[in-house]
């Protein structure tokens, strides 16, 4: 029995202390009130227990609800900077996905520009270059020596006149 009041007690003064730390912070204190909710539910009646939970749960709902709304509020915040990242970033990929595109083509066309001159360097076939600078020489030698002995008849003709042009 002693342990049953000195029980009753603390539970007592626990819900005061939870009663006035509520009611503080919701700023809807009456201490009458406090009284009578801890009194009911120390005797076990029914009455107070719904006093305490009306008491407790309505602030704690309507906290809950406030702190859901600012919840929501910063996602729907959060949700529209992550869809501007998201969307620049794409608009990034894209770009780079259009330079990458033109780099390929590029590529490309340096691929087939090697293809074709590996292609034309493979046709080549040495001998035929062989004869054909060999011609060239000889033509060319041909050349030199007809130039000088074109050479030589004009000093021949030069020396002649000179002749010519002393005597008189």
């Amino acid at each position: 029995m002693i342990y049953n009041f000195i029980n009753n007690k603390i539970k007592f003064f626990l819900l005061l202390i939870l009663l006035l730390n509520i009611s503080s912070n919701l700023h809807a204190f009456d201490l009458e009130k406090a009284i009578g909710i801890v009194d009911a539910v120390t005797t076990n009646d029914k009455k107070g227990t719904n006093i305490v939970n009306d008491t407790i749960n309505k602030p704690l709902d309507k906290i809950e609800q406030k702190a859901s709304k600012k919840i929501d509020k910063l996602l729907s915040k959060v949700e529209g900077s992550i869809n501007k990242t998201t969307n620049r970033i794409e608009q990034r990929i894209d770009k780079y996905d259009q330079k990458f595109d033109k780099y390929e083509e590029k590529i490309a066309k340096i691929e087939n520009t090697s293809n074709k001159i590996i292609d034309l360097y493979n046709k080549i076939d040495p001998e035929i270059i062989t004869k054909n600078i060999k011609k060239i020489i000889i033509i060319f030698s041909l050349f030199s020596l007809l130039l000088i002995l074109l050479l030589v008849v004009v000093l021949i003709k030069l020396i002649q006149v000179n002749k010519k042009l002393s005597k008189s």
